[in-house]
């Protein structure tokens, strides 16, 4: 069975890290700052650092959670995350529409974050050279702020009702049957038992529309959704 390799190399790795821990973090902080510092030097490209944290909006940051957005270029996070990906080889955790995270771990070299950067300033040129193009495969920013959905039912009364499959613009004020999320990293938008409102249909949509991948709803030319059967 493959789980004994499997929780080996996990028993390895742990061992490792309590020998080296010290070392290990240490050199994580020092790599982090440096890029951190690096990145100063970018245009377009802001990471969100302590220095803009308040007590009352934020309680910590984990710096090895790498979130990096942008104001002044109309491109979307997953057109950064496609770029990374493929023309650097460059694996980030997830893309939203105006904002990407990356997560840096203790095997991270300094040769690898002064690869991200380098990979960020060519994307930043990029943007500059193509930008009417690039203007082009995105839309204007998403309106995060957006009324909490309805509840109609808990998502355990779901279970035996009837289901119907329609359209997404069809569906306003109706009680949708799956989860809806966003894929990276799987964080419900809605959940079952909800109320789509024109309003939160209409976010969907733009999300969809920028490039993003909703579980949930049916892409297969027409946007579909299951709804309870009224």
């Amino acid at each position: 069975s493959p789980s004994y390799v499997l929780l080996t190399g996990i028993d390895e790795g742990l061992n490792f890290i309590e020998k080296n821990k010290s070392r290990l973090f240490k050199k994580l902080e020092e790599n982090l700052e440096f890029f951190l510092n690096q990145c100063n030097q970018l245009k377009y490209f802001k990471i969100f650092q302590r220095s803009i944290m308040t007590r009352d909006s934020i309680f910590e940051k984990d710096n090895s959670r790498i979130v990096i957005t942008w104001n002044e270029i109309e491109v979307t996070g997953s057109y950064i995350m496609k770029l990374l990906s493929e023309n650097f080889g460059i694996q980030i955790e997830m893309a939203e529409v105006n904002y990407i995270i990356a997560i840096a771990g203790i095997m991270d070299t300094k040769e690898g974050f002064k690869r991200f950067y380098s990979a960020l300033e060519e994307i930043e040129k990029l943007i500059e050279q193509e930008e009417k193009n690039i203007k082009k495969s995105s839309i204007k920013k998403v309106e995060f702020v957006i009324n909490p959905p309805e509840i109609r039912f808990l998502p355990s009364e779901i279970e035996g009702k009837k289901i119907e499959n329609i359209l997404l613009e069809k569906a306003i004020d109706r009680v949708v049957a799956d989860y809806i999320y966003l894929y990276p990293p799987g964080v419900p938008l809605v959940i079952p038992g909800e109320i789509l409102s024109k309003e939160l249909i209409s976010h969907l949509v733009q999300y969809l529309e920028s490039g993003f991948f909703l579980k949930g709803i049916s892409q297969k030319g027409e946007y579909l959704v299951n709804v309870v059967k009224e």
